[in-house]
């Protein structure tokens, strides 16, 4: 987030493991909410470059009509975030939008999930007969792997989170995925499993 030294482990991470961050070129985003944006630039660097400089940034056309209306770029809080972090990709010729589902390499494919924004994405990830299911911020909590209609109070349509929510843990589940969420207790990745005829998300 704005304000922050460092984003997360990220780009430690990459300098610890003697990766180049110029060795990716996609970055994908499942929707355009401050937290999730806030570091396509680099923040810890005067002059603000961006994080992954040869990288696409893959996001869908809902949310960049939605976050970049005027009304929501003269709001001081959520305009800032789109403002900062999101219109100079498109200043910088690197933002890439999204319409349905999208192939972004041979075996990860973007489809949308909307309801928390208008044009929320999720990410298959499939090898051989596994999956992964990246989820965004689908689930705001484990919690919601359970209590599946719980509203989730940051959804832009609640209904519609909702739907999205028990579809993408029903093929979860069906298709034994694992399911990565934003929001999701340490590590946050882990397994959907049953207990007592309830459905839960437990952490690997």
């Amino acid at each position: 987030m704005l304000g922050y030294p460092a984003p997360g482990e990220l780009i430690a991470d990459f300098e610890r493991n003697g990766m180049g961050l110029d060795s990716i070129t996609t970055v994908f985003l499942t929707h355009l909410h401050g937290d999730h944006v806030d570091w396509n630039l680099r923040e810890d660097l005067p002059n603000r470059p961006l994080s992954f400089p040869n990288a696409r940034y893959r996001v869908h056309e809902a949310d960049w009509e939605h976050f970049t209306t005027d009304e929501l770029l003269a709001d001081l809080y959520r305009g800032e975030h789109t403002r900062r972090s999101v219109l100079p990709l498109e200043e910088l010729g690197v933002l890439e939008l999204m319409v349905g589902e999208t192939d972004l390499a041979p075996g990860i494919t973007a489809f949308p999930t909307p309801g928390h924004t208008p044009g929320h994405m999720s990410l298959l990830i499939a090898s051989n007969n596994e999956r992964a299911l990246l989820v965004g911020d689908i689930l705001g909590s484990p919690m919601q792997a359970t209590e599946t209609d719980f509203r989730y109070t940051p959804d832009w349509d609640g209904p519609m989170g909702i739907a999205a929510r028990r579809d993408i843990l029903d093929r979860a589940e069906r298709e034994k995925a694992i399911v990565i969420g934003s929001h999701l207790s340490y590590p946050g990745w882990g397994s959907i499993v049953r207990w007592e005829g309830r459905r839960y998300w437990k952490a690997l």
